[in-house]
């Protein structure tokens, strides 16, 4: 199956406020998360493969749409758990649990079995906190 090799995401102007960020030193803190820093380009990760069978896109330097060097890129990934795609980054969590079971989701397309991401239809969900 053919996969497209990039992605273009513009997120819409919502705020989730005292989301919950891991930091360097292991712990947590809370920060205001603003998903519209998170459009741009997203690239099929070959580096991380595959999740359940589907392609995972890592997010890309605003710059020069290059891999982040210095700072951890969000994903875009098809997540069993959820039967859904996500959007999620490994770093960000819905609560202060920060051994989250599953996919820590934070938009979350409706349910689907496509491969595909460019398949799914629907209006996607996003999180803006409890």
């Amino acid at each position: 199956q053919w996969y497209p090799p990039l992605i273009t995401v513009n997120f819409e102007d919502r705020i989730w406020q005292n989301a919950v960020f891991l930091n360097s030193a292991g712990g947590v803190e809370e920060m205001d998360l603003i998903y519209s820093f998170f459009s741009g380009v997203y690239v099929l990760n070959e580096t991380r493969g595959y999740q359940d069978g589907r392609p995972i896109y890592t997010e890309q330097n605003k710059f020069d749409n290059t891999p982040f060097q210095d700072k951890i890129g969000a994903t875009i990934q098809y997540c069993k758990e959820e039967d859904a795609w996500v959007f999620m980054h490994e770093n960000i969590r819905k609560d202060r649990n920060t051994r989250h079971p599953g996919c820590p989701w934070l938009l979350r397309s409706p349910s689907t079995q496509s491969f595909n991401l460019l398949e799914v239809s629907g209006d996607w969900s996003i999180w803006t906190g409890i």
